[in-house]
């Protein structure tokens, strides 16, 4: 996943630039993506379906309720923050520089029990803050569906 990602840096780097409104919204056309398989388990991306352009990846391995979260920055603190209604969660990683972009990619973990994300299963609405600026990645109706399969393979639901 991490190769993935790192080749996903540059479009992801420019969708994350590009697509942010002064509101902090994310253009239009983005929305949540469910995948699993076998050997990665499952995924949930924010980004333009069937492209590259991801702007938050989450992964876990089935009933783990280990969240891996992966997020293009181009600050080099390898932290951004989690909101989801009236939670809020700091995230810290490690950061790991793309060679192609200059960017970094933050590399971090969270529980998919814990305030932001359980909020964010329960209400699908979710923002993160970086680099001092707010990019609101709601699940639309249509994404409801793919972020509950998400949370439930994750073991937060029955």
């Amino acid at each position: 996943m991490k190769r993935r990602l790192s080749e996903l840096t540059i479009l992801a780097l420019l969708g994350l630039g590009a697509c942010a409104h002064d509101r902090g919204e994310v253009a239009p056309g983005y929305s949540w993506v469910y995948l699993e398989n076998q050997s990665e388990g499952a995924k949930l991306a924010y980004g333009l379906p069937h492209s590259d352009a991801i702007l938050l990846m989450m992964t876990c391995k089935p009933g783990s309720r280990n969240v891996g979260l992966s997020m293009i920055s181009a600050d080099k603190k390898p932290e951004f923050t989690l909101i989801s209604r009236r939670t809020q969660e700091r995230v810290v990683g490690r950061s790991v520089p793309d060679m192609m972009s200059g960017a970094q990619l933050i590399e971090a973990s969270s529980r998919a029990d814990g305030a932001a994300l359980a909020s964010f299963d329960r209400t699908g609405d979710l923002a993160v803050v970086s680099q001092g600026r707010r990019f609101n990645l709601k699940a639309g109706k249509n994404d409801r569906a793919e972020v509950t399969q998400f949370f439930r393979s994750c073991g937060r639901r029955a």
